[in-house]
């Protein structure tokens, strides 16, 4: 009786993944951005401004910057509170008393990005 309920519950497991696997492979290809291809870039256009003497401002301004470019890549509505790296700390340790300063540094850089990569009033 024990190997009938097991064969059974085996084969409804079986035919539940196949159906699974099938309808995964139907799916299709990811829709296209809704924003298009990004623009040209000049080179040195990724620099943090002067006034960024610290190594933690400087670093939070480049990973403001490529927030934006993947949430431009991912076809994502620009939203600096829906980052990671702006809402929780950094991959790379920031004292305490510089997480203020990294994240307006964080906010400018992503502001700098969505300018460039979504155009002006494009989002």
């Amino acid at each position: 009786m024990k190997i009938k309920m097991f064969g059974a519950a085996l084969l409804a497991l079986s035919l539940a993944l196949a159906g699974a696997s099938a309808a995964h492979g139907l799916q299709g290809p990811p829709p296209p951005n809704p924003y298009g291809p990004p623009p040209p870039l000049r080179p040195g256009w990724d620099n943090a401004p002067g006034s960024y003497r610290d190594d933690i401002q400087r670093r939070a301004y480049q990973e403001g910057i490529h927030g934006a470019r993947k949430d431009r890549e991912n076809g994502r509505r620009p939203n600096v509170n829906n980052r990671d790296e702006y809402m929780r700390k950094t991959a790379f340790p920031v004292p305490p008393n510089m997480l203020g300063s990294y994240r307006r540094a964080f906010a400018a850089g992503y502001n700098h990005g969505v300018q460039i990569f979504y155009g002006p009033r494009r989002y």
